[in-house]
């Protein structure tokens, strides 16, 4: 299975280098552990810093590691999008280059994700900010509800695609071909 981690980044040249040790770790603990191959693609969102050059160091060195890098700064939900639309993965996290979300939690959430184990209290807050991303959409989507946050846990590649789609059309624009691209 893969995994595809995805990092916006906005002036994130320092803590690029840490999320990736942090992340590879993590991903060389899980290989054994659960079979799993990872990707992490860092978006670069038009940063005055060097986190380009970073990301283009990373991947040279780790085949692993993609990158896609916008014109100017287009916020972190436009970031967001472009990663998923990268992404290649059976599953996919959203993790900051700050560590704010740590990878070291990744096995704890594949493993609920593969065992039905949502109840668990150790997930919750994992499932926070999940819910916040599908919170606007409760009835839209099939299994979508503020109150039954594990049903985000269960979508797959497409659902995930499908609604960081809706989010961006309905609240502020569509991304096509990596160009910001307003709703005429």
């Amino acid at each position: 299975m893969l995994i595809s981690l995805i990092v916006p980044c906005y002036n994130e040249e320092e803590a690029m280098p840490l999320f990736y040790q942090e992340a590879a770790r993590v991903a060389a603990q899980m290989e054994k552990s659960h079979g799993a191959e990872f990707e992490i693609i860092f978006v670069d969102d038009g940063s005055k810093d060097g986190t380009l050059r970073v990301a283009r160091e990373l991947h040279d060195a780790d085949p692993r590691v993609r990158y896609v890098s916008f014109s100017r700064n287009f916020g972190k939900e436009a970031g967001i999008y472009a990663g998923l639309k990268a992404a290649k993965g059976d599953y996919v996290a959203t993790l900051d280059a700050d560590l704010q979300d740590p990878p070291a939690l990744l096995p704890d959430m594949l493993d609920a994700l593969l065992t039905g184990d949502y109840e668990s209290k150790d997930i919750v807050p994992l499932m926070i900010e999940m819910w916040e991303f599908i919170r606007d959409f409760e009835g839209d989507v099939p299994g979508a509800s503020a109150r039954d946050c594990g049903n985000y846990l269960d979508m797959n590649l497409p659902m995930a695609k499908y609604l960081a789609k809706r989010y961006l059309e309905n609240v502020l624009y569509d991304i096509k071909e990596e160009r910001l691209v307003y709703p005429e």
